[in-house]
């Protein structure tokens, strides 16, 4: 069967949390680390098209009692902005 991966970790403390060669984390070995204190949040995010950094920040524990449960929420709308939030012409969708 094959293992399901429920985090990849990125970025600094991704070099000391001993994910393996890919940064994937099955949700096992992610409640091990936010149970040591290596991992204390969690950055659900995405660019947009001018490569802002967007998403939401969770408290890994709310994510570890959620376990497979837990799903994280984004608008379109956050896609189709310019620099100062004015929403472009083209886009077939763009709501909150």
């Amino acid at each position: 069967m094959k293992k399901r991966v429920f985090a990849t970790v990125a970025g600094e403390a991704g070099g000391h949390l001993q994910a393996g060669p890919t940064g994937r984390l099955t949700l096992k070995e992610f409640a091990k680390h936010v149970k040591s204190g290596d991992i204390r949040t969690v950055v659900v995010g995405f660019t947009d098209l001018i490569g802002r950094t967007l998403g939401k920040r969770y408290d890994a524990d709310y994510v570890v009692d959620h376990g497979e449960e837990f799903v994280s929420h984004a608008c379109d709308y956050l896609l189709t902005v310019d620099a100062d939030m004015n929403i472009l012409q083209g886009f077939k969708a763009s709501n909150w």
